[in-house]
């Protein structure tokens, strides 16, 4: 006989109810499973979620907090602190909303890094999308690279389970001069 046939029908549907229970707070994003943290202290977070990633400090004495989340670390939690230590908002730093936020020519890069955290990775921008051609065009490429000192932060985040990749150019200045959100073609093979 199944353990579940002997027990009464109002257990059965009482376990059945429980084992959903679980089943659904196991899919919660982390924003969800951790929103009871709002108004909590900083030594309060740090006991639930450990230590950030990054901590960046913002010019009214705030403060935020960055936590990998480990979902091919395209995804990074965001939570920030107001003045006194006490939290006031957290959710997922990277999404498509929040990259399009951007303003080039406005943002700078302690915006960017207050927004999203450290990059994934940095790059120095292509001079062509052709790649070069030639030595000479080798060596106008090498010298517009070391003209501009631009780099490129790369981030990343998952929507409608597709991989796009944010390419975040940030100029010698440290200048946002360009956003670019694209699908990860090479991540959503499958």
């Amino acid at each position: 006989m199944h353990l579940t046939h002997s027990l009464p029908r109002r257990a059965r549907l009482h376990l059945a109810v429980v084992a959903l229970g679980i089943a659904l707070a196991a899919c919660q994003s982390p924003s969800a499973r951790h929103s009871e943290l709002l108004g909590h202290s900083q030594a309060a977070v740090q006991a639930a979620l450990g230590m950030p990633f990054a901590e960046y400090a913002l010019d009214d004495g705030a403060t935020v907090w960055f936590y990998d989340t480990g979902e091919r670390i395209l995804q990074r939690e965001r939570v920030h602190f107001d003045a006194q230590g006490q939290v006031i908002a957290q959710g997922p730093a990277w999404t498509r909303e929040a990259f399009s936020a951007v303003e080039p020519g406005v943002w700078h890069a302690t915006e960017v890094l207050q927004h999203f955290g450290p990059p994934v990775r940095q790059r120095t921008p292509r001079a062509s999308i052709l790649g070069t051609l030639t030595a000479q065009d080798a060596r106008s490429t090498q010298q517009a690279t070391e003209d501009s000192k631009a780099v490129e932060w790369i981030y990343g985040f998952r929507e409608f389970n597709r991989y796009y990749v944010v390419a975040i150019t940030i100029e010698q200045q440290g200048l946002v001069s360009a956003v670019d959100i694209r699908e990860d073609e090479d991540a959503n093979i499958r």
